[in-house]
């Protein structure tokens, strides 16, 4: 008894150490991920983004908790000291917010590099490859394989022309958020302010227009996704239909199950004759290794779908952030502001953070 407590013991130190490994090696690779993220320019961005939407939630939340004290004279201590964090942490909003767009002068010439490369992908010829397990020569397509590589090769223009429009409404975003941000400091002067903020809604009209393309293209992307999925799980289920209708066979060639019984329940399949007296016995189909292949590119698209759904989650956040700066009066409380600003910084660093960790085990 006492050597098996021992041995007890031991196991469950050694499952704590390695559990305690588990943990430090996870956290280590999340830190890694993490400065990999925070090294880039678009990581950057939403880190700042997620500080500048914290403190506005924050600041949005002592104001409105200053608001709702029904009896200031008797808890004014309550109210000053309120008003005091407030001022504070406002203070913080201009430098962060200073330091972002001095960050974001840079994505205009980062913009080139991105027109570039999609024009280039429209130039190249779209090439449907095929596997062919036997023979050099090339197969011949159906009618409906060929509207299928019709429909596919539409597809993908129209993701192109979507992703140019994108482009294009960066290019309207960046420029006017910088004409913006010098006219409001004073570098560039207009005749009115009211030109000053008409800058201003320009850009958060192009971000609008980007926000509403990257929308059309994710649902699509879903939905896209979505049958992929549908077709693989019906593939895996008719290769597990496969292999059990084999074993059937087999018993039925042993003589374990009638064979009229068998053809009963044939179902869409047709059952593979068993052997006669003299003939080679049937084999058991084994699909064990086309399964695994299909299951780990199921695992692939879920995992994927999923991102995309974090990033519509993100697309619901921000587009009513960006209809609240294009109207010329605010329609969201500077509370609801900064949740839904936090919320999609939050979810979109996320996305970066998780990228990053899978290209990250992609190397390794």
């Amino acid at each position: 008894m006492l050597l098996l407590y021992k041995n007890t013991t031991r196991s469950k130190l050694l499952n704590r150490r390695l559990a305690h490994q588990s943990r430090m090696a996870s956290s280590h690779q999340l830190l890694i991920a993490f400065l990999a993220v925070a090294g880039s320019l678009d990581g950057a961005d939403k880190i700042y983004r997620l500080l500048l939407y914290s403190l506005r939630t924050e600041i949005a939340t002592l104001r409105l908790l200053r608001r709702l004290n029904r009896h200031p004279q008797q808890h004014g201590f309550i109210s000053r000291k309120l008003a005091s964090l407030a001022e504070r942490l406002d203070s913080l909003v201009d430098p962060i917010l200073t330091t972002r767009m001095t960050l974001r002068f840079l994505s205009s010439v980062v913009l080139l590099d991105r027109l570039v490369a999609i024009i280039n992908m429209w130039k190249e010829p779209r090439v449907r490859h095929r596997h062919i397990p036997d023979g050099n020569g090339l197969e011949t397509q159906s009618g409906d394989e060929a509207n299928d590589t019709d429909n596919d090769a539409f597809e993908e223009r129209i993701e192109r022309l979507i992703q140019i429009g994108q482009i294009g409404a960066l290019f309207l975003l960046y420029p006017m958020e910088h004409v913006y941000y010098l006219s409001f400091h004073g570098v560039l002067r207009w005749k009115s302010l009211r030109t000053v903020q008409r800058w201003s809604r320009i850009s958060s009209f192009g971000w609008f227009s980007y926000l509403l393309l990257e929308l059309i293209l994710k649902v699509r992307q879903v939905q896209s996704m979505t049958s992929q999925i549908s077709v693989i799980r019906k593939q895996i289920h008719r290769l597990k239909y496969k292999e059990a209708w084999s074993r059937e066979v087999v018993s039925a060639a042993s003589g374990s199950i009638p064979l009229d019984v068998l053809m009963t329940y044939a179902g869409p399949i047709q059952p593979t004759s068993p052997s006669t007296e003299g003939g080679p016995p049937p084999l058991i189909v084994d699909t064990s290794l086309e399964q695994a292949s299909l299951k780990r590119d199921l695992g692939m698209l879920v995992q994927s779908r999923r991102e995309v759904r974090w990033r519509l989650l993100s697309l619901f956040c921000d587009i009513p952030i960006a209809v609240h700066w294009t109207l010329e009066k605010p329609i969201l409380h500077p509370l609801v502001l900064g949740i839904l600003g936090t919320v999609s910084s939050y979810w979109s660093l996320r996305t970066l953070i998780v990228n990053a960790l899978n290209d990250g085990d992609a190397r390794n």
